[in-house]
């Protein structure tokens, strides 16, 4: 009898773990990260590859994606591998590791040590020695490590033809022509996973044959983003993560929890949180059809508070229809207004209609959406205002209105006056990271000016952020802006990645977003600027607003 009772034991253990559901934790830089669909959407679309590889993964595969812009395997083991993520990994995890943009920042060579925010790291020196600490570090946790080399920059020869060294990572010089190992990011990923028997995704090789089928126009039309030739547009981080599961299952990984053609949608419900009565607030997913050919007709209905629209600032209704035929990727907004405090539970229903040769279907998917009201006091007004390019030297402490706590800070930057109108330029000095500059392609999280903002005696719920920015350094100047509840930045609210910046004049940005900030903690505002042009990032900042209320 005792021995029955533990074989039925034994079976439901191994049933509980067949039914498990499996994490995969994706680490790396830009090109795989996540971005915020509303902010980074029409011509400012953009997203990581990673961030679509739910769609190619049944239910029992949870994607976490950890990927963040501007790291590098150096960079982002100390910011964010070491200081929780690491700890964060069981046995059976999978870990996904994609490094190799931002480490070419030195130009192959590596940074300092002791520096844990340069991004610089030579291919087989400190490259080598992250991605082998990732590994190890992983296995050791009970997880399983697989390498992914870095996807290929849209770089075509003059042939229009084939993809440049550079476009592959390989910093190959005409010098070293003989020997173009040596400068070569992809060989030295295949020479960790050689020596520590790691499964390895070569998303080069496949990333490069697929932009080469594209060509050079369809390749920028389909797959990169408008702003550059590194970052991915919705379509491109679809069509690379299908890369990616698709040789997962040729290698028989997961084989069994990957799908090659999907109709889905992305992220599978929305919870809009608590938000401020009255004061709309808009989220968005992305409709998925690929691999399933035939037309199309598309029907997304909504009800109060709830509105559809499939653009991000107008058209919004509680009924919106589109037709298509093919692949069908689109992101669909929906816009929030509590109009008391309550909780508000619904769902939008997604109705497709597909038309094909042989015959007409019909289903429907419901995307449930939450979210609650919250009535703050307005006689708890809270309004932070800085002109920092109006005072020299740059004014630390903004004034406030309301019980609540501003600082400005520069890192990596410095302020000065110029004699230009009498304005405060920030820029960074450090010669290091001059020298760099010309390899610009995102933010350097060791440069940025900060807004550090804390609530006193009560909660306090900011919903608008604004400011006015002018590049000093020409018209290739970008910027981000990241706000965190922790001062290590390990958990991020996206305001605005990858915008670019007017060299004509102040050029005004606004944001509306709900931030709660609890008593007594600090909220910190960072705005991260660089210059794809190669030189110095001077900017002027000035006529910064923020404005919420308490309760």
């Amino acid at each position: 009898m005792r021995k029955t009772a533990l074989y039925i034991l034994f079976l439901f253990c191994l049933s509980s773990l067949s039914n498990a559901q499996i994490r995969m934790l994706t680490i790396g830089d830009s090109t795989m990260a996540d971005y915020d669909p509303v902010k980074n959407s029409q011509k400012k679309e953009k997203r990581g590859w990673g961030q679509m590889l739910p769609i190619f993964f049944d239910g029992n595969v949870q994607v976490d994606n950890a990927a963040r812009n501007g790291r590098s395997s150096k960079s982002f083991y100390f910011e964010f591998w070491e200081t929780g993520l690491r700890e964060s990994l069981k046995p059976g995890d999978y870990v996904i590791i994609q490094f190799g943009h931002n480490d070419e920042k030195n130009n192959g060579a590596d940074s300092d040590e002791a520096d844990k925010k340069n991004r610089g790291t030579a291919p087989w020196s400190q490259y080598i020695k992250y991605l082998t600490k990732y590994v190890e570090e992983s296995r050791a946790k009970g997880a399983i490590p697989i390498l992914a080399t870095p996807v290929v920059r849209r770089a075509f020869n003059a042939d229009g033809k084939t993809l440049t060294s550079t476009a592959k990572h390989n910093l190959v010089r005409q010098s070293d022509i003989k020997n173009d190992s040596i400068m070569n990011y992809v060989l030295a990923m295949k020479s960790v996973a050689r020596t520590l028997s790691v499964p390895l995704v070569d998303m080069t090789t496949l990333t490069e044959k697929l932009v080469i089928e594209y060509g050079p126009d369809k390749s920028k039309q389909h797959i990169y983003c408008e702003e550059d030739n590194t970052h991915l547009r919705a379509l491109g981080g679809v069509l690379f993560a299908r890369l990616f599961a698709e040789e997962l299952a040729r290698k028989n990984i997961l084989k069994e929890h990957i799908v090659s053609s999907k109709e889905t949608v992305l992220p599978k419900r929305l919870n809009f949180g608590s938000q401020l009565v009255s004061i709309p607030v808009v989220q968005a997913f992305t409709l998925v059809n690929v691999g399933i050919p035939g037309e199309k007709h598309i029907r997304l209905m909504s009800a109060d508070p709830y509105m559809v629209s499939f653009y991000p600032d107008k058209e919004f209704s509680q009924l919106i229809t589109a037709d298509a035929n093919g692949d069908f990727i689109a992101t669909v907004y929906v816009k929030f207004t509590p109009q008391g405090a309550q909780e508000y539970n619904d769902a939008l229903a997604f109705k497709k209609v597909l038309i094909t040769k042989k015959k007409l279907s019909e289903n429907t998917i419901e995307i449930p959406l939450s979210g609650s009201g919250l009535a703050a006091d307005k006689d708890k007004v809270i309004e932070i205002t800085a002109s920092p390019a109006k005072t020299f030297p740059m004014e630390t402490k903004p004034q406030v209105k309301g019980d609540v706590k501003a600082e400005l800070k520069l890192q990596g930057l410095v302020a000065h006056h110029t004699t230009n109108a009498g304005l405060t330029v920030i820029e960074n000095t450090d010669a290091q990271d001059l020298e760099s500059a010309a390899r610009e392609i995102d933010m350097n999280a060791a440069r940025y000016a900060e807004l550090a903002i804390t609530a006193n005696s009560y909660d306090i719920y900011l919903n608008h952020l604004s400011f006015s920015l002018k590049s000093e350094s020409g018209d290739k100047m970008q910027f981000t802006v990241l706000g965190s509840a922790d001062a290590n930045f390990s958990k991020t609210d996206s305001f605005s990645v990858m915008e670019n910046m007017s060299d004509k004049a102040l050029k005004p940005y606004s944001f509306n977003t709900m931030i709660k900030i609890e008593k007594g903690k600090t909220y910190r505002l960072r705005l991260y600027p660089w210059n794809r042009g190669g030189s110095k990032n001077k900017i002027i900042l000035d006529n910064v607003t923020i404005k919420g209320l308490g309760k």
